[in-house]
């Protein structure tokens, strides 16, 4: 057994503080522990191992968590009892050995302790200006958690676990204040947007999300204890939906612009004419604007210019079938208006009017397609038109019709007896009188016929292909078989009853009169047939008077 200095002896007491009397009497001691003088040259390195440990523990023995302490005062207990017993080195080598894992505790320890002692000084160095109530509470209680912890010389994990907290609410305290002011510029920017509604062309959800957005800011920023981390992601938030909102707004402008357009444009139509077209326009116009609705603040670009195309298709359709509607009215009212006023027509065209407007009038009460009731304004529009031409025509054809029925005539109830030669101008006159120009027209001489005619305004004109083509049934044609100096002397007359156009362009006059008393009419006959007959000269003036 080796012998011990004074030192030794110290230590034995020291170890029996530790021993009889715990950690808490063992560290009341700890600064006045004494060193092992070893008188071996085997005990040495056991006997250095003790004394590191000792002075280690004595110079941290509030810097370490007590069980660390503890574990390396029963390391080096264990450690001296060998020493004093003197026992072999394979026994000191491993007691060596325990008493280094225990001292490698305690210098972790140490280290989580002098963290935790940092942690608190940073967060007792920050300004508590400004900071909401809560924030200041929260950091109070973490750092009063860490204080106790350190003074209860708690376990590492303990320790470490308040080191974290405190530290956490530093990073939140140090970035509260600019997170702060991001999120309320976030919070004002989002609210003056909506307010503003800047952004009308942007999709529902778009505009959803800025909402929330903004209700995730103020939430974050109105918070009891507001954490920097949550008002940092709230206004990251915010940024985004206001970018999103701004894209999709910028993406659907002109689409979202024509559509309010063609929407209004469809509304308005429907309004006007659903009750007035047939379901089978107003329906899908009702259809398609829904749809549109819909869309306008969901679609993409590419599906709003499809809704928008359909509604303005419905739209278009409705319109036109109330237009022709309207058109088919009037048209109506045109034809039962020709058919009151034009009476002078043949039997079987008021009939075709008459069954043209029942045709029209059955087509609009069934609200019939624009095709469909086209069809009918055209026929009633046709026949309305002949009906009135008919009528205008009336005393053209009452005339002709005289003319036919006399032709061949032997006789006449007229009033005037036969004079030889003179009929024509006697039957022509009196086709003229039947026609309308009074009896002041009545006469048996073509000189005299011709003077009364061309007194009253009616244009004479002289027989050429140009002046043919302004000649009318109707018209009155004159002869001058001889020719002389006397331009106004006419020797035969006649009613113009036919007109043929010639393949090659020419115009034929073809007319009808008499000259004796129906033995010798002239039925349809053409001028150059009349100027060839016996006793005519073929170069015979030919004159027209427009009637």
């Amino acid at each position: 057994m080796k012998s011990f200095t004074s030192k030794a002896a110290i230590a034995c007491t020291i170890i029996a503080a530790i021993t009889f009397n715990g950690v808490g009497a063992y560290a009341a001691t700890l600064s006045d522990a004494p060193e092992l003088s070893a008188q071996s040259a085997e005990t040495a390195p056991a006997t250095d191992k003790y004394n590191f440990a000792a002075a280690y523990r004595a110079s941290n023995a509030f810097s370490a968590s007590a069980a660390t302490i503890a574990e390396l005062v029963a390391a080096a207990d264990a450690l001296k009892a060998a020493i004093d017993t003197d026992s072999d080195d394979e026994t000191l080598t491993g007691l060596m050995s325990s008493t280094d894992v225990a001292l490698a505790a305690v210098q972790k320890s140490v280290a989580v302790y002098a963290t935790a002692r940092t942690a608190l000084a940073d967060q007792t160095s920050l300004t508590a200006k400004d900071l909401p109530k809560g924030t200041i509470d929260a950091q109070r209680t973490t750092a009063a958690a860490l204080t106790k912890a350190l003074t209860d010389l708690a376990p590492d994990a303990t320790v470490s676990a308040a080191t974290k907290t405190v530290t956490a609410w530093t990073t939140n305290v140090r970035g509260y204040r600019p997170a702060k002011a991001a999120a309320t510029t976030v919070s004002t920017q989002i609210t003056a947007l909506r307010k503003a509604k800047a952004y009308p062309a942007a999709t529902i959800v778009t505009t959803n999300e800025a909402a929330n957005a903004l209700n995730a800011v103020n939430a974050a920023l109105n918070a009891t204890v507001p954490q920097t981390v949550t008002l940092n992601a709230a206004t990251t938030r915010g940024k985004n939906a206001v970018a999103a909102w701004k894209k999709s707004d910028a993406d659907r402008a002109a689409t979202y612009k024509t559509a309010g357009t063609v929407y209004s444009a469809a509304s308005a139509t429907y309004k006007k004419y659903a009750t007035t077209v047939s379901t089978v326009y107003s329906n899908p116009l009702k259809t398609t604007m829904a749809a549109l609705a819909a869309g306008i603040h969901t679609a993409t670009p590419s599906q709003l210019t499809t809704l928008t195309s359909k509604a303005k298709t419905a739209t278009a359709n409705v319109t036109a079938a109330a237009a022709k509607l309207a058109i088919a009215k009037t048209t109506f009212a045109n034809g039962s208006t020709s058919q009151k006023v034009y009476t002078r027509v043949p039997a079987a065209q008021k009939a075709a009017l008459a069954k043209a407007l029942a045709a029209l009038k059955s087509s609009i009460n069934a609200k019939s397609s624009p095709a469909t009731l086209q069809v009918h304004i055209t026929d009633v529009s046709s026949k309305a038109a002949a009906v009135k031409q008919a009528h205008i025509n009336a005393p053209v054809r009452e005339q002709l019709e005289w003319v036919s029925a006399y032709a061949w005539a032997r006789g006449y109830g007229w009033g005037h007896e036969y004079i030889y030669n003179e009929d024509c101008a006697n039957f022509a006159s009196h086709s003229l009188y039947i026609r309308g120009l009074g009896p002041q027209v009545l006469n048996i001489s073509s000189t005299a016929l011709r003077n009364h005619l061309v007194g009253r305004g009616f244009r004479e004109t002289a027989d050429s292909q140009a002046a043919r083509r302004a000649v009318k049934l109707g018209d009155v044609i004159q002869f001058d078989w001889q020719p002389n100096g006397n331009t106004s002397d006419r020797d035969h007359t006649g009613i113009v009853t036919r007109i043929d156009k010639n393949a090659n362009g020419t115009i034929t006059i073809r007319y009808t009169a008499h000259t004796d008393p129906g033995n010798d009419p002239k039925v349809n006959q053409t001028i150059e047939a009349s100027l060839a007959d016996n006793g005519h000269d073929r170069n015979g003036r030919v004159y027209f008077i427009s009637i």
